[in-house]
């Protein structure tokens, strides 16, 4: 294989440089001929040796049962270590976590959830499912997993909660329990437990897009190894179609309203076979699953923590100079336990933010609030004054919050490094590309202009010139050049956000293969969009070219053209751009590989490998459109005779073939791809605008490692909506009392000596 791309890299490399060789020595165009067959005969030789001397490669085929087990245990193990990091980085695994407890909500009763389900409507039983006892009607959360999950032969769980009861952390709890449980069992009973993937609900939309192919898009994008070759082919989905995942979908309730009974239908109808766990408020829950029910779900729902079990949380290793204060507050909530400090402390999220908030200051002053909506508020601003003295970097955040608002009207969780340039009106973001594209091509024309014009082996006419008017028609090119190359690409660009299109991180990456398995992926049909708009691109940029350069020559070397000439002029330059941007095209899509990394995906490494890779497609691909500019030079000033050797000359040819070789990559790097729309808007435009931070990766990580902002795979997401919803509305936005008649309900002691229903909670 190896030997193989070696040998057509030289040939390439031969081919290119005889094709300029017999460009600039023969003086008819006729003679390039030779120049056409030198690459298909040494093709032609690769493939002869290939088919002879190598071993050819296996057919595109399904990932065998050995591969999807191997891709099945990779992602276990992929999943365990990014989620136990980010759990320890959530506080949700410390020393002395809230204890928080369940209760059963859903008109299921127990029995009927563990009733033996109609075969094949219904996952696989759990290895551990055969243990005797009746299901609970309450628990604690650290024991959901050998107390409900594995149970429950229907494999559907619906954990519900209020705002800020911890549904999230039980979910991450109940994945890393399961991932440790399968990972003790033997090879043979291990194939029959599914590895379960955390996914945020937010990120899908059921209108346009099936349920398996949203799952398999959010696991290529977050553990991009399965892409390789090794497990398969599209190893992500074959995971999906056998039953190795449990979906653990997190936030139905931050759905836009009218996708969540979409959603709940197509759950139902799509994911049969596979077990499922499913977070939401409870009030969203039914007012979709009267439209939708999710047939068969184990209803489970978060109670308040307990004002004893608060009280011990605070008193948890207080700061020793408030030691006595923390006292004061951890009393008054066992003792007055309808207080507003006390309805506001009886959930994990405000009970960590308190001890963050007020962990170098007086905490008793939380008493002194009438309400527990103020009391919440206070917390969120002593947070994020403890956090971020400055009231610049709060306002960053803020922009950070109404940017994932206006994603859609219930707001947003993910914020994506490759949308922040939505934060900008389409109207600035196309001045935007069409001013970052003509400066690009203007500055870069000129760098590369100037040392060939003070060079001095140059045509007659240039020769005689001084200095100083060397200098002045580079400028004039230079500016002649961007600005034309500029409009041309921020035209393209303005058609694609017209026409609504996200560029996200490229799932491939370039990679040289040998010549029988690049014959059979070079088929028309597969690139044909792709090249058909790389050729129309060029032509249209080559026809503003070529108007551009008769006017250069028209005025600065008062040449006067005939009318016949300037259509041969700008035919022919339509042509050759035309072929300069139509062929790389094809070829990127025939060299084009799924890309693999070998950990799971976080927001700042999938940054990094994003720009990698597009920095390498570049410095592969820029070469193809210089040599094919080369040797289309050489055949147009064969064929359009009569203009002064300046225009024909090696060394200008050569610069004017490289400048827009070169501009041309950069300029659909920074219009076309994720990391040039990052640089171009989150890099430069809105730091310009006040809006975000210079320093925006460092900022980005600085507010996750303060706690204000955690990671979901390869996105970042606020702490909590409400955490959100203040930075980006202000404390009139919030509203965190629970829906009537649930949590309430759990909020009230029972009789003495009764066991209080379902009252508490479990690690958040």
């Amino acid at each position: 294989m190896r030997v193989g791309r070696t040998v057509t890299a030289l040939c390439v490399v031969s081919a290119v440089a005889a094709a300029i060789y017999f460009a600039f020595t023969y003086e008819s165009p006729i003679y390039l001929a030779p120049t056409f067959t030198v690459i298909p005969l040494a093709w032609s030789i690769l493939v002869l040796v290939r088919r002879y001397w190598l071993p050819p490669d296996p057919p595109d085929k399904t990932p065998a049962p050995g591969q999807v087990r191997e891709a099945a245990d990779w992602l276990a193990g992929a999943v365990h270590d990014s989620w136990r990091k980010e759990a320890v980085a959530r506080q949700i695994t410390t020393r002395a976590p809230i204890s928080v407890r369940w209760r059963w909500a859903g008109d299921l009763s127990p029995r009927e959830a563990r009733s033996v389900p109609v075969p094949g409507a219904c996952p696989p039983a759990l290895p551990d499912a055969d243990r005797t006892g009746p299901i609970l009607a309450s628990g604690v959360v650290t024991k959901l997993h050998d107390e409900l999950y594995t149970r429950l032969p229907r494999g559907r769980l619906v954990i519900t909660g209020g705002p800020g009861s911890g549904k999230t952390s039980a979910m991450i709890l109940l994945l890393l329990e399961a991932l440790a449980q399968r990972e003790e069992l033997a090879p043979e009973t291990r194939l029959k437990v599914p590895v379960p993937v955390l996914l945020n609900l937010a990120d899908w939309d059921p209108s346009s897009m099936s349920l398996s192919a949203w799952v398999a898009s959010v696991l290529n994008r977050d553990y991009r190894a399965l892409r390789s070759p090794h497990y398969g082919d599209d190893a992500a989905s074959a995971l999906i179609g056998s039953g190795r995942v449990a979906l653990f979908l997190n936030g139905l309730d931050e759905m836009p309203e009218g996708l969540r009974v979409k959603a709940l239908a197509r759950l139902t109808t799509e994911a049969q076979g596979l077990r499922i766990v499913l977070t939401t408020r409870p009030e969203e829950y039914a007012k979709a699953a009267r439209k939708a029910p999710l047939a068969g779900s184990a209803i489970i729902e978060l109670c308040p923590v307990r004002p004893a079990t608060a009280a011990k949380y605070l008193l948890d290793e207080p700061p020793a100079h408030y030691g006595a204060e923390w006292q004061k507050v951890a009393d008054h909530i066992k003792e007055n336990g309808d207080s507003a400090a006390a309805r506001a402390l009886n959930n994990p999220l405000w009970l960590a933010m308190a001890r963050e908030a007020y962990i170098e200051n007086d905490p008793t002053e939380i008493l002194s609030f009438p309400t527990e909506d103020l009391v919440t508020v206070h917390l969120i601003e002593q947070f994020l004054a403890r956090r971020y003295p400055r009231q610049r970097d709060r306002r960053w955040l803020g922009c950070l919050a109404r940017h994932l608002d206006g994603l859609n009207g219930d707001g947003s969780r993910d914020l994506r490094w490759w949308r922040l340039g939505s934060m900008l009106s389409p109207a600035i973001r196309i001045l935007a590309v069409t001013l970052a594209t003509s400066v690009a091509c203007t500055l870069l024309d000129l760098i590369i202009s100037i040392p060939i014009l003070l060079a001095t082996r140059l045509p007659a006419y240039l020769a005689s010139l001084t200095v100083p008017d060397r200098l002045v028609i580079a400028l004039v090119d230079s500016l002649a050049v961007g600005p034309v190359a500029g409009l041309a690409f921020g035209l393209a660009y303005a058609i694609a956000v017209l026409y609504g299109k996200e560029f996200e991180p490229s799932p491939t990456s370039l990679r040289l293969r040998d010549p029988l398995t690049l014959a059979r992926t070079l088929r028309l049909q597969r690139h044909a969009v792709r090249t058909a708009s790389g050729f129309l691109g060029g032509l249209a940029g080559g026809t503003a070219y070529g108007i551009v350069q008769i006017l250069v020559a028209e005025l600065q070397y008062n040449i006067r053209i005939p009318d016949t000439e300037m259509l041969a002029i700008v035919t022919v330059t339509a042509i050759r751009f035309g072929l300069a941007t139509g062929i790389p095209f094809f070829l990127v899509g025939a060299l084009e590989e799924p890309s693999e990394t070998g950990a799971a995906a976080t927001p700042l490494s999938l940054l990094a490998d994003s720009r990698k890779r597009i920095l390498l497609q570049a410095a592969v691909i820029t070469p193809l459109p210089t040599t094919i500019l080369i040797t289309g030079s050489r055949i147009f000033y064969g064929l359009v005779r009569g203009l002064p050797g300046a225009f024909w000359s090696l060394p200008l040819v050569i610069i004017d073939s490289v400048c827009i070789g070169v501009i041309g990559t950069i300029c659909y790097i920074f219009a076309f791809t994720a990391w040039g729309q990052w640089l171009v808007m989150a890099r430069v435009v809105l730091p310009l605008t006040g809006r975000l931070p210079w320093r925006l990766t460092g900022f980005l990580q600085d507010a996750y490692n303060r706690g204000v902002l955690r990671q979901a795979g390869a996105v970042y997401q606020f702490r909590h909506l409400a955490l959100q919803a203040y930075l980006s509305k202000g404390s009139r936005s919030l509203s965190f009392r629970p829906a009537p008649g649930t949590a309430r309900t759990c909020r009230r002691p029972g009789p003495a000596g009764a066991p209080s229903p379902g009252r508490g909670r479990s690690g958040t």
